[in-house]
């Protein structure tokens, strides 16, 4: 969607409308940055609401996000949370040199 036909230009223009909005060139939150590509868009783009919404939350779950997005509908099931991982024992080999 961001890059469409011409991928140059679409994502300079990003850029451009990325730092006139935030004056941040790094240190974007992943999910302020999908918030921040789907009002440019929006806005800039003009592109329709339902494909942008549905594209956005797609790769947003795809990579592993699970907060509700703020375009996102209040019905929509959120992913579970992750399972946290059992801490693993040290292995043997690391052991015998720990006692060392």
């Amino acid at each position: 969607l961001i890059l469409a036909d011409s991928a140059f230009n679409h994502f300079y223009d990003f850029t451009q409308w990325l730092y006139q909005k935030t004056r941040q060139t790094h240190a974007i939150a992943h999910e302020r940055m999908v918030h921040l590509v789907h009002d440019y868009l929006i806005e800039s783009r003009k592109l329709e609401l339902t494909i942008v919404n549905e594209a956005l939350i797609s790769d947003y779950r795809g990579t592993g996000g699970r907060s509700r997005l703020k375009f996102e509908d209040e019905k929509a099931v959120l992913p579970l949370p992750r399972p946290q991982k059992n801490k693993q024992h040290t292995p043997d080999r690391q052991a015998r040199h720990l006692q060392a």
